[in-house]
């Protein structure tokens, strides 16, 4: 999607629509008034049918009704409620871009608060000479703009976005500074361009006539607390994720998934497999699993197979990843994804089982991204879960977080842990509203920080590039609220992590899940690639530009390279690969 304001925004647009070759693209020019100049609009729209309302709503044609158009890249959720609210009957005929216009037109600039699911939109309303750019409130969609002169550009894609522009934007030093050193900036909209910003989630952008805002328009909001016993909290985590992942089940056939072997991927892939055997889902399931023989601590065979062999509806692709190695190409855009932004992580894993999934048919892939964050994947790291424990099973967990946090980190958490504690007996004494859980204050962070609108970022961008649409059960807008909602006990107990998924799927996981506590971990895969490619890192890092335009010490690089040359079994993996790609692409702006 790609929508410009400006006196050469038009000429501009179809000069970029063919320099991005964009597949089924279709230029629509809209003049606002003539007469007064800067008022013309230009919108493109490009993106992947993935589902049977697609079909009613050609990809490459721009959605209107009357003088209000949208290009939308969306999957609604609440399609159903939506109906009826603005007066529509539910058929699969309508489509989620038409959805959207009848929200704006019943609530104007106040829909996007109404809509769950995953979506980006921007509608040009030609009466009010008013643009409105939206993306949803977790950022699985996305959406960049830049202000250039009297242009306003908002694209899918910083590519898009750079593309429109006079003059081609200079490298953000700041952001990449922050990116080397892993401490993403909190407001997560700088880019590696110092004149392009992202959208941040739950945001929208509102150009009106002379007027130009970026604002809020929605807040995750834990549920009230409740009392509940334990059975009827897992009940309602079963309920709230299953109904996650069926909504997610909307879509052309065949849909595919990333299967692990652990807890996350494996969920959904039982709960979509009983979806099917229900009679709730038409669609063909296919799985996409890697495997190992040689680094045997990132494989999770014995799990994966429990978990394919009571799966009757799904077809079950093996991978051998041994030899899919961690490459330096595959950082610098010569596989030929996007190199827009520096990547945070490798590119070898998600994109190259996504593009197998392309291969056989799938345009949908369906995964347990942001599950570890929703559900504490290492919650004795946290010790303020520990503090907001009831005493009783705060003695039992203690070992473990002693064990996990080590006592200096347990000691920084008191006093937050201790001011909490006070703030719920104030309100259990009706003297103050009662205080969000430890947990859920966690999560909260977590859903506004940078580093998650970078994960989204990534994610959305390189399944694009393959030609595939991300569905994520775990960013359900509901299911987030509820878990956010929780007291602590609910995420971990003797020492294992994730029990709202042993207890809440505990007749649906196969029984040997309920004592897991070996988690795969792909480290020493990675750094034994990066070692065997230890003599191209280290001419990349020679003579680095992020040492001389002052981004990191000297001596940090050399460390960090002679690590390569060490028997450390994995290394500082994450440190090497920020330092590498952010030079790489640095110099790739040079």
């Amino acid at each position: 999607m790609i929508a410009g304001q400006g006196s050469e925004i038009a000429k501009a647009g179809a000069e970029m629509a063919a320099r991005l070759r964009l597949p089924a693209a279709d230029v629509n020019v809209i003049s606002g008034d003539p007469a007064l100049p800067g008022r013309s609009i230009t919108l493109i729209q490009s993106t992947i049918s993935t589902t049977v309302e697609d079909d009613f709503s050609p990809r490459g044609q721009i959605t209107s009704r009357g003088a209000v158009r949208i290009v939308a890249d969306a999957r609604l959720d609440n399609r159903a409620a939506l109906c009826a609210a603005v007066g529509l009957p539910s058929l699969n005929s309508i489509s989620d871009e038409t959805l959207i216009l009848c929200a704006y037109e019943r609530w104007g600039r106040e829909c996007g608060s109404r809509l769950r699911g995953d979506f980006a939109f921007i509608i040009f309303d030609e009466a009010r000479q008013l643009v409105l750019a939206c993306r949803d409130p977790f950022g699985v969609r996305i959406l960049a703009y830049a202000r250039d002169g009297d242009r306003i550009v908002i694209a899918s894609t910083i590519g898009a976005v750079e593309g429109a522009l006079r003059r081609r934007p200079k490298p953000n030093l700041e952001y990449l500074e922050n990116f080397i050193r892993g401490t993403d900036a909190w407001m997560p909209g700088p880019t590696a361009y110092d004149t392009i910003y992202w959208i941040p989630p739950a945001h929208q952008i509102e150009i009106c006539r002379d007027s130009f805002t970026v604002a809020r328009y929605d807040k995750i909001r834990p549920v009230p607390p409740r009392n509940r016993k334990p059975a009827e909290v897992f009940a309602e985590f079963r309920s709230l994720l299953t109904a996650a992942v069926e909504t997610r089940l909307r879509g052309k056939s065949p849909l595919g998934f990333m299967v692990s072997g652990g807890f996350d991927s494996s969920s959904i892939l039982r709960l979509a497999n009983t979806a099917v055997d229900e009679g709730r889902c038409p669609a063909k399931l296919r799985s996409y699993s890697a495997v190992y023989d040689r680094f045997t601590e990132a494989d999770d065979r014995p799990y994966l197979t429990s978990v394919l062999t009571s799966c009757q509806h799904v077809a079950a692709t093996l991978l051998p990843w041994d030899d899919q190695r961690w490459t330096v190409a595959g950082l610098d855009g010569r596989d030929g994804a996007p190199f827009e932004e520096p990547p945070r992580g490798p590119r070898s894993f998600g994109p190259g089982i996504a593009r197998r999934a392309a291969a056989d048919g799938c345009r949908i892939m369906v995964g347990g991204l942001w599950a570890d964050q929703l559900l504490f994947g290492s919650p004795y790291s946290f010790g303020r879960l520990l503090w907001d424990l009831p005493l009783g099973p705060m003695l039992r967990e203690a070992r473990a977080f002693m064990a996990e946090s080590a006592a200096v980190a347990l000691t920084r958490s008191l006093v937050p842990g201790g001011v909490l504690r006070v703030r719920r007996l104030a309100a259990a004494l009706g003297l103050a509203d009662p205080p969000v859980r430890a947990a859920g204050s966690l999560l909260l962070r977590r859903v506004v920080h940078g580093r998650h609108a970078g994960i989204m970022v990534d994610a959305a961008r390189t399944s694009k590039w393959v030609g595939v649409e991300n569905r994520l059960p775990f960013l359900d807008r509901d299911l987030q609220e509820f878990v956010m909602s929780l007291p602590s006990e609910y995420f971990f107990e003797g020492g294992r992590s994730k029990r709202l998924l042993r207890e809440g799927l505990r007749d649906t996981l196969p029984p040997e899940f309920q004592q897991r506590r070996h988690v795969a971990h792909a480290g020493r895969f990675v750094f034994e690639a990066m070692k065997a490619e230890r003599d191209e890192i280290a001419r990349h890092l020679r003579s680095p530009l992020v040492v001389q335009k002052g981004l990191v010490p000297a001596a940090v690089v050399r460390r960090l390279v002679e690590t390569l040359w060490s028997d450390s079994p994995t290394g500082p993996i994450p440190a090497i690969q920020r330092l590498l790609t952010a030079e790489i692409w640095l110099r790739d702006q040079e």
